[in-house]
């Protein structure tokens, strides 16, 4: 979900190892500036692990990788609940 992790897998794959990589819906589909709303309801509504990246261009990275099959599927890691 960082752009750090997905640059790392790019280079591991370019050295010929044998790496499987997955984009998470979340990351896709959003990015982590949510965290940080003043609404505690809202913000709370995006914690998960791993930590979406603050950065709004790493959706579109993660879909460029997806394209070039650097990263090989998506996935979800989601597991909602609700307090009420």
């Amino acid at each position: 979900m960082k752009r750090a992790a997905n640059e790392e897998i790019v280079r591991a794959k370019r050295r010929g190892n044998v790496v499987f990589a997955e984009a998470l819906a979340a990351g896709l589909g959003t990015d982590g500036r949510h965290y940080w709303d003043p609404d505690w309801d809202k913000a709370a509504g995006y914690v998960m692990s791993p930590v979406i990246d603050e950065d709004p261009g790493t959706k579109d990275f993660q879909m460029r990788l997806l394209h070039t099959h650097d990263i090989d599927t998506t996935a979800t890691d989601n597991c909602t609940f609700c307090t009420q």
